[in-house]
């Protein structure tokens, strides 16, 4: 959980600029789309805010910002930059399995997004929250219906935003 931003609250009338990052749409209609983002909680609880936004409006960007072949299927293989030791364990890999979950209890199921080496307990499991706090990642496996590895090695051994590793 972060600590929020301690922000002054603009007068009307006032120009700004506005940069929400993460967020995920949510719906399109026409040139509209509806776009959900985590905000910082309090208590360990992830708040989220609701936003709307005309694509087509001349001051609007948007940034896709999802690395190549996301989001992860099962069986999938990821990785990340190599961690500092503190705060993660010496033992600590950033490579990760992509499974399929699934709750009989709850009627619920997903994907996670498990660590290669490591206790799952302690280790956030959500594929976009293990991207925002262990990426950038690259995939480095995934296989087709034929049972082909359906990445090619050397396109898919860089980061996503084309740096080195």
């Amino acid at each position: 959980m972060s600590t929020p931003q301690i922000v002054t609250v603009p007068e009307v009338g006032a120009k700004i600029d506005i940069e929400i990052k993460g967020a995920t749409v949510t719906g399109v209609n026409g040139g509209t789309i509806t776009a959900e983002y985590v905000m910082a909680g309090y208590d360990d609880e992830d708040l989220t805010g609701t936003v709307m936004v005309e694509l087509y409006a001349d001051a609007v960007t948007v940034t896709d910002v999802a690395p190549p072949y996301w989001p992860p299927q099962p069986g999938d293989v990821w990785r990340g930059p190599e961690l500092p030791p503190d705060p993660f364990p010496p033992a600590f890999v950033n490579v990760w399995f992509a499974r399929h979950w699934v709750d009989t209890d709850e009627g619920k199921e997903g994907l996670a997004l498990v660590p290669a080496v490591g206790d799952t307990s302690y280790v956030e499991t959500n594929p976009e929250k293990v991207r925002k706090i262990f990426g950038p990642l690259c995939l480095v496996h995934r296989a087709t219906t034929s049972g082909q590895n359906g990445a090619e090695a050397g396109e898919d051994a860089r980061p996503a935003d084309g740096g080195e590793r």
